[in-house]
């Protein structure tokens, strides 16, 4: 299970000093007054509230902060600004882009406190060894980070599978939430394969993680009935409707990847309850990170596409964190959860004054004030590639010996970047040899193995 709570995670010493602070028996270390504070809760917005901060965690919320000010209280006076949780992005890919500690400096500022990542990317590579170190650089950083198991499935057949003892290793870890994204065609052709993974995960308390993109009705049925809890592949209202009604948490994405917020706002019409609705980037790129912004760009979006603000702040604070059996430490701001809270100027305006992480001041007014913990990489981790020799050009070429001057080729039609196509294409032959066509944007790729089999090449 999840360490969930004060006591859970910090023992009695730490949370008696929370209560006496609660009490009014003990001065806080940091305290919110003059603020309108967002109850995601209750959907309340309440008038003149105060919070006091005791280490890491909120003692007190409320309209009588007095006894919690001492000398050495830092008090931040909202001055009538809004208080809201810290955001949290239930769905994202960071390792083929990003370092942690270099990651948090960009994210954290915006009013992220917690990330939810993807280990898919390290595995292949890396093995159980891999993710070890990819979670080990989450360690300590100004943010919260945690990971999910990858599921490895792939019509690769040296990356296919993983063992259910790596899942039960990894499923004893507090950072690891669950079982990552699994393809539901998978799940459905292959249930033996599958199916004891989600059965220990489950066990232990622990989201299976979905991927249901193109299955309805009884496909999709078939594929709830596994456990699966969540999906962040519907791209209309209607998709994402049809899940809500089955259960499932709902991830609408607006990275780089895929932006549906504005197909999916729709769903603000339909009158249902969005409590199982959650905002999520599924990967960003540094040009989107740097001039968009993160969370608080999106959650901005869903505001301005006509989402009410406070559903567009629950879908990325409490929903996550319920989803995630996170929410008795955090989402929400409440005594005995972390102290991740964001001030903004009101509801409607997500530009982050003070971004409070894990009760420390970790930026203000744009400008980060705590320094992430830069990780060291294991040498296997930096070292990663094997190959059995240097390559050359004519490795590349791709000979024909019919003596043909043109010949049909396949071709991968990039429709975006995700999403691609077969295509059918008569190319010339130049002495022998298809080469790149620039004029009609055709060039060559290769696959090359630098783990199972290096140096082999698709």
């Amino acid at each position: 299970m999840i360490a969930s709570g004060t006591l859970a995670i910090m023992g009695t010493k730490e949370a008696k000093e929370v209560m006496q602070a609660a009490l009014g028996r003990a001065k806080a270390d940091l305290v919110i007054v003059n603020a309108k504070l967002a109850n995601v809760y209750t959907g309340e917005l309440l008038d003149d509230f105060a919070v006091a901060v005791k280490g890491k965690w909120i003692a007190y919320v409320g309209k009588e902060p007095q006894d919690n000010i001492g000398e050495e209280t830092v008090v931040i006076d909202a001055a009538g600004m809004t208080v809201i949780p810290g955001f949290i992005d239930g769905h994202t890919h960071l390792t083929h882009m990003y370092d942690a500690a270099e990651f948090s400096r960009y994210v954290i500022k915006g009013g992220t406190t917690t990330i939810i990542a993807e280990t898919m990317e390290v595995f292949p590579i890396g093995g159980y060894e891999g993710v070890l170190d990819f979670l080990e650089s989450f360690r300590e950083q100004p943010l919260k980070f945690y990971g999910t198991i990858p599921v490895m499935i792939s019509i690769s057949r040296t990356c296919n599978g993983i063992s259910v003892e790596t899942i039960q290793k990894l499923l004893l870890r507090d950072d690891i939430l669950g079982l990552g994204e699994s393809y539901w065609q998978a799940v459905l052709q292959n249930p033996d394969q599958l199916l004891p993974l989600y059965e220990e995960t489950l066990r232990c308390g622990k989201t299976v993680e979905g991927h249901s993109a193109g299955a309805g009705g009884r496909k999709l049925m078939a594929y709830t009935a596994t456990g699966v809890s969540s999906c962040h592949e519907p791209i209309t209202a209607e998709e994402v409707l049809e899940r809500l009604r089955l259960g499932i948490y709902v991830m609408v994405r607006e990275g780089s990847i895929r932006r549906e917020l504005d197909a999916v706002s729709r769903l603000k019409d339909m009158d249902v309850d969005l409590r199982r609705l959650i905002l999520v980037t599924d990967g960003i790129d540094s040009k989107d990170l740097l001039e968009r912004g993160y969370m608080e760009y999106i959650v901005q979006k869903a505001i301005d596409v006509g989402f009410d603000p406070m559903d567009a702040v629950q879908m990325a604070t409490i929903n996550v964190a319920e989803h995630f059996s996170l929410d008795g430490i955090l989402g929400g701001i409440a005594p005995g959860k972390y102290a991740d809270m964001v001030i903004i100027p009101d509801l409607k305006t997500v530009r982050p004054e003070y971004v409070i992480s894990n009760g420390k001041i970790a930026a203000k007014k744009g400008d980060v004030l705590v320094s992430p913990r830069k990780s060291v990489y294991t040498e296997a981790s930096r070292h990663s590639v094997h190959l059995p020799a240097e390559f050359k050009p004519e490795d590349f070429s791709l000979i024909i010996d019919t003596g043909v001057s043109s010949i049909k080729v396949r071709v991968i039609n990039l429709v975006t970047e995700l999403v691609t196509k077969e295509l059918k294409i008569d190319m010339p032959v130049t002495d022998g040899e298809i080469n790149a066509d620039l004029d009609q944007d055709i060039i060559k790729v290769a696959a090359i193995d630098r783990t199972h089999c290096p140096g082999r090449k698709f």
